[in-house]
């Protein structure tokens, strides 16, 4: 039986009308911690960033032990590390107070600016900038976290941090570019191209789900093409896979990775009532990671219907108020609306012009 809109607003609010434990360690850097990384971890031209041109520097082997002491060094040459095989450091941070994310998720959603909330933040970072990645972990705090004392020193390996980030990226670019065939399968594309660095970054691969059985731990919901079907063409040079086509197999890819990456990272769990409400007790869900709990947002984002869209006239993401908005602002809307008016014109000239010459060939 289908789920009509008043059936869907209800199921939603049952769902998420008790909020899920949703606190998280943001960390104890400092603006000057950040210009610190931008001026030491930010790699040149060489691909080496200039901690690693010190004269001291030097790559850690694989017996590295990640010694924490009681208290978190003042000088950054203690808290940096580079082991043999690896571009990005580990870097030792302390993780200081708490935050609640989910609210910063609805205040995202009230003030229509997804960027608010970290799961989109996690979204717009440069790729592969150690001192951009920092700046995340200050606001946002790391993506897990196992010690759960008071104030906690650990190591972050910022290695892991943007496999993970290139994986998150690519999938939900996929959703990004659902309604432009051309943009989707450029994204379809270029996850068949780095299947094998994007797999390596989860605890299976893409189009993975968890098995219902203990014993197989993982099962494949989705099943990917050679990286040559997805670019065929036909013999009137159009690809042999429609839009449709493209836009099931991207959403499958969606769904699979929504699985996967929270079965992990969210449980169920209960709560005492308000004294107030009664002396019973509440499902509610326990977050154990912001991993998760950003793909987590990033599937309600979808379910809700605020899925994000990146101005056409700036590089800012926001929130659409009409469904054919484009841009983040009635100004920009204008100026969008005005060029694509322009576009339009010219082509039709182009159009008009290439007729003319035509029956000029024909009617000399």
């Amino acid at each position: 039986m289908g789920c009509g809109k008043v059936g869907r607003r209800k199921l939603l609010q049952t769902s998420t009308e008790y909020k899920f434990d949703s606190f998280w360690w943001r960390s104890s850097l400092t603006k000057e911690d950040l210009f610190w990384a931008q001026n030491n971890l930010v790699k040149g031209p060489d691909g080496k960033c200039a901690f690693e041109r010190r004269p001291e520097f030097t790559r850690e082997y694989e017996e590295w032990v990640h010694f924490v002491g009681p208290t978190l060094p003042k000088d950054w040459l203690h808290r940096v590390r580079f082991k043999y095989d690896e571009v990005h450091p580990w870097v030792l941070v302390e993780l200081d107070e708490l935050y609640d994310f989910r609210q910063k998720f609805e205040e995202a959603q009230r003030e229509r600016d997804p960027e608010i909330a970290p799961h989109v933040r996690f979204r717009r970072l440069a790729p592969e900038n150690d001192a951009v990645a920092l700046g995340f972990i200050l606001e946002c705090g790391p993506l897990f976290q196992d010690d759960m004392t008071r104030k906690p020193i650990v190591w972050i390996d910022l290695n892991d941090f943007w496999r993970k980030h290139a994986r998150y990226v690519a999938v939900v670019r996929l959703y990004e570019t659902l309604d432009d065939c051309e943009k989707l399968r450029n994204a379809v594309v270029d996850i068949a191209e780095r299947r094998q660095i994007l797999d390596a970054a989860g605890p299976a691969g893409l189009g993975m789900i968890p098995h219902s059985h203990k014993n197989q731990p993982f099962a494949r919901l989705v099943n990917f093409w050679q990286l040559e079907e997805y670019t065929m063409l036909d013999q009137d040079g159009d690809p042999m896979l429609d839009h449709q086509v493209l836009r099931d197999h991207a959403r499958e890819i969606i769904c699979a990775e929504l699985m996967l990456q929270t079965f992990q990272g969210i449980y169920p769990g209960w709560k005492e009532l308000d004294e107030k409400e009664g002396m019973g007790f509440r499902p509610t869900r326990v977050v154990t990671s912001l991993w998760a709990a950003m793909w987590d947002m990033f599937g309600l984002d979808t379910w809700r219907g605020y899925g994000w869209r990146s101005c056409r006239i700036c590089p800012k993401y926001f929130y659409p108020l009409q469904i054919n908005s484009e841009c983040c602002n009635p100004e920009h809307q204008a100026l969008w609306s005005k060029r694509q008016y322009a576009k339009k014109r010219r082509e039709a000239e182009k159009l008009k012009a290439s007729k003319r010459r035509r029956q000029t060939k024909k009617h000399p």
